[in-house]
């Protein structure tokens, strides 16, 4: 155990068996039976089990391959938590602790486990924003710029296809042509690109029209609208679907709630054996007062006996003493 880790074990970290248990647990070897097939047919299960046979051979508990498995899952959230805490802005150090302190309170064998789960972003890989892939930002900002650009030349809407008319009775919806900077970016995330129906031309240079937009239009042109943008969802995605961060954190969500529910039934099973074995002792002592209570009554019956017994040896003496009082006096009369 690490120095640092040392003073702040406690609760789960305190349990009987997790020092064998993090020392198995942290073992290379071990990782790569948990990680990868093994040519020898030996499971994740296999190795929970032979854990809980040594866990229980050096400490004298009841371990079995399920409380291996729930305490590993636990084991990882509390690492990952840790870990997201460095990826995390605002989680710097503060007047009252450091951000070490508080990864070390949250997952206090961080290090350790930093050897052999340290590959997390490996299995969640950060976005082009964050790893610093600037080839598909400066993609997206070019795109921006030029159609920017195209909206302040003003270009006439009608020259540019799915365009909407000049009457704004079209649907305004442009779509996305195969080969282009919006293609490409697809591949990353849906875009719909809605143009709007009049151009960045000053107001007072736009010519006024007499056309009337009646309401029959205005339902005509929100229904083709809306088949447009439902004929480009199943094509390219529900763009009302979470974002990636979110996903993401629905998925951390789910897990920590999986792990709880992990910790919860072991908890529970614990609980369990704890029960069985207190009914067991409660059993055996009940047993032994009931056979108390039956000695203490067949002596409480053999000191019935002897009062019995002691009580007519003393009414037999006192008849006989009477018996001798009258004698005496009867004699002492008569002389």
């Amino acid at each position: 155990m690490s120095s640092e880790s040392s003073t702040t074990r406690k609760g789960f970290w305190a349990t009987e068996g997790m020092d064998t248990f993090l020392n198995y647990i942290t073992d290379p070897q071990i990782q790569e039976k948990l990680n990868n097939r093994q040519s020898d047919g030996t499971k994740a299960g296999d190795v929970f089990k032979n854990i809980a046979d040594a866990v229980n051979e050096k400490h004298n508990v009841n371990w079995n391959g399920k409380t291996v498995k729930s305490k590993y899952q636990y084991l990882k959230k509390l690492f990952d938590m840790a870990n997201d805490m460095t990826k995390s802005t605002g989680n710097g150090d503060t007047e009252d602790t450091t951000l070490r302190e508080r990864i070390l309170a949250k997952c206090p064998e961080y290090d350790r486990l930093y050897e052999v789960l340290g590959g997390t972003l490996a299995r969640d890989p950060p976005s082009p924003f964050q790893s610093g892939d600037t080839d598909a930002i400066e993609c997206i900002l070019s795109d921006g710029e030029d159609s920017l650009s195209g909206e302040e030349s003003g270009a006439d809407s009608t020259d540019r296809p799915g365009a909407a008319p000049e009457n704004g009775t079209g649907s305004g919806y442009v779509s996305v042509s195969e080969g282009s900077d919006e293609a490409r970016l697809s591949d990353q995330a849906p875009k719909y690109v809605y143009k709007k129906t009049t151009s960045m031309v000053p107001a007072k240079k736009r010519k006024r029209t007499d056309a009337q937009f009646s309401f029959e239009t205005f339902q005509t042109t929100m229904s083709e609208i809306s088949e447009a943008a439902k004929a480009a969802s199943e094509k390219h995605g529900n763009p009302s679907e979470p974002s990636e961060s979110l996903s993401r954190r629905e998925k951390s969500l789910e897990e920590e709630k999986k792990a709880f529910a992990e910790e919860k039934r072991a908890f529970v099973e614990a609980f369990a054996e704890e029960k069985k074995e207190f009914t067991k002792a409660f059993a055996e002592e009940k047993k032994a007062f009931a056979e108390e209570k039956k000695a203490f009554a067949e002596e409480k019956k053999e000191f019935s006996q002897e009062k019995r017994s002691l009580m007519a040896d003393f009414k037999k003496e006192r008849a006989d003493l009477k018996q001798q009082q009258e004698t005496f006096y009867k004699t002492k009369v008569s002389f």
